[in-house]
């Protein structure tokens, strides 16, 4: 053992090459030399630090050597790193749509959008040129969930409205609404009492604010909805993708 290590370490102080350094710290790793292979990994990061396998190969002897938050800073490094380099398969899909190799394409937007799901223009790029039964089965799916929510919400908001406000339809009871959270239902109030008192600026400003604050709520609604549709549609697409993928390997099949 004392004489590897003696060797191994004569190799890395040669500046070996990334290929050797990665080689001859594999090599340590496996050997049992941990803290010895942690120790030149270290040394051998200074003179190549975006050695992705290096690195990688850092965080796996740390974690084996029991320095777990030491382990998991340097993965995080790694990926950080990979996630980075992932713009190329957008690159390559750019260039096989240019070539008419739409299949291909599809298969590396998909791979780019596991790394890089927020980035809605591939994400639309994407779904353009999905085949038409995969997009509507994914948006059917995401369709159905929220459609039942505000349904559900609806009816019993409604009906203290219908009920109460014909008798005491006052700026107070709609404060009520209000601050119980029913703003609709203070909105309905408001008009109410201001229909009684159509000169009370104050009223009508209030209403005004209780209408704006209600058109934002339902804007960021549709935008949360929109956006969770996307997500579905999404995650309907890699799945599928990532099936195929499953039956490909069980027929024994290769991915190109």
């Amino acid at each position: 053992m004392e004489s590897s290590e003696s060797l191994y370490k004569e190799l890395l102080s040669g500046n070996p090459s990334r290929e050797t350094a990665y080689r001859v710290l594999s090599m340590m790793k496996k050997e049992g030399m941990l803290e010895e292979a942690a120790g030149e990994c270290a040394k051998a990061l200074e003179t190549y630090p975006d050695d992705i396998r290096i690195r990688q190969l850092l965080a796996e002897t740390y974690f084996e050597t029991g320095k777990v938050s030491e382990a998991e800073s340097e993965i995080k490094g790694v990926i950080a790193r990979v996630n980075g380099l992932m713009s190329c398969y957008r690159f390559q899909a750019d260039m096989l749509i240019s070539q008419g190799r739409k299949e291909e394409a599809v298969e590396a937007l998909k791979l780019y959008m596991i790394h890089c799901p927020d980035d809605r223009e591939t994400y639309d790029l994407l779904e353009s040129m999905m085949p038409a039964k995969d997009i509507s089965a994914g948006t059917g799916q995401a369709e159905e969930v929220p459609a039942t929510v505000p349904g559900e919400e609806a009816e019993p908001l409604d009906q203290p409205v219908g009920q109460e406000t014909p008798y005491i339809a006052t700026a107070t009871l709609a404060e009520v609404y209000f601050n119980q959270g029913l703003l609709g239902e203070a909105i309905v109030v408001y008009k109410k009492v201001i229909e009684q008192n159509p000169d009370d600026s104050a009223l009508q400003a209030r209403l005004h604010e209780l209408e704006a604050r209600e058109e934002q709520i339902r804007a960021n609604e549709e935008k949360e909805k929109d956006m969770l549709a996307r997500k579905r549609r999404l995650v309907f697409i890699l799945e599928s993708w990532l099936e195929g993928i499953r039956q490909q390997a069980n027929t024994g099949l290769s991915i190109g």
